[in-house]
């Protein structure tokens, strides 16, 4: 365990803002997933955006058209994801897994602020809170194993 906990360390100090992109990467899961469940905030969003004014009602087409730039906007966030991993992996040249820190990041830091902020502890948010964190793990999952193999090859790998 402490093999592990040091290695996490070295790579957190070679990595340099690399390491705090990933955080912000891994932070903005909940919130995509949130405006693909809810994509009238989406057209709010861009709106906003746009310096207009945020509609009070939208219709069917927006909502629809939200829902796909969410979808879109979640895809986007995953490649970024992938580039971010890999470029951590180039930098450091030290393979090990983050998805301890997908869980801690997403899992209890978002779903604590969630839970701040409603005021008392909620199982059925709970349990949606715990769909993006099987998304990020998930997620973080295939960009570990895509970047070590791009990085270190595939018989080099950890397992």
């Amino acid at each position: 365990m402490g093999n592990y906990f040091g290695r996490l360390y070295a790579t957190w100090e070679i990595s340099g803002v690399l390491g705090y992109l990933l955080v912000l990467i891994l932070l903005l899961y909940p919130v995509s997933i949130a405006t693909i469940l809810h994509p009238a905030d989406a057209v709010g969003f861009q709106a906003w955006l746009q310096g207009l004014d945020i509609p009070r009602y939208v219709s069917q087409r927006a909502i629809d058209a939200g829902f796909l730039e969410a979808l879109l906007a979640l895809c986007v966030l995953f490649l970024f994801h992938l580039v971010i991993v890999t470029l951590i992996y180039r930098r450091t040249q030290i393979m090990v897994h983050f998805w301890p820190l997908a869980l801690i990041l997403v899992g209890i830091i978002a779903n604590g602020i969630w839970w701040l902020v409603k005021g008392y502890f909620d199982p059925a948010g709970a349990m949606t809170g715990l769909g993006p964190v099987a998304l990020a793990i998930g997620a973080h999952g295939v960009c570990e194993r895509l970047g070590a193999d791009f990085v270190f090859g595939k018989e080099a790998r950890a397992r």
